[in-house]
């Protein structure tokens, strides 16, 4: 299942998600991921911490829910206010996803090899679209 299926199947509102991490490059047809990382309104973080699907956490200091391949923030990290990612945000299929110049930024800041590849593919992808 595509991470866009995955994101429909949880009938999130619309304006209170916004897909991080790699989901865009599956959304986009660039690799596919299994994971579908979320950064939501408070709101809706303290309303998904009631459904007993998911189970709260802590990782990298920042609290979170997990269920099955669905992780929920409140935050992505520092800069990543919900606010903030959805402001900048763009739709695929009907899927709000981070802005890929804000995935790349992060991506770059992390430097993982996989985020190497990943940023090459990004920045192929929006090279076309141009």
């Amino acid at each position: 299942m595509s991470v866009i299926d995955k994101v429909r199947a949880l009938d999130l509102p619309d304006d209170q998600y916004v897909v991080i991490g790699s989901g865009l490059l599956d959304a986009w047809d660039l690799r596919e991921t299994s994971d579908v990382d979320l950064v939501v309104s408070d709101e809706l973080f303290d309303k998904l911490a009631q459904d007993r699907r998911f189970s709260p956490g802590e990782k990298h200091g920042d609290r979170f829910l997990e269920w099955d391949d669905y992780e929920v923030f409140d935050n992505w990290g520092a800069e990543g206010a919900f606010d903030q990612l959805y402001a900048t945000s763009i739709v695929v299929e009907g899927v709000r996803f981070v802005a890929p110049s804000y995935l790349i930024a992060w991506k770059e800041k992390r430097n993982w090899e996989k985020d190497r590849r990943d940023i090459s593919l990004l920045r192929e992808r929006l090279r076309h679209d141009k």
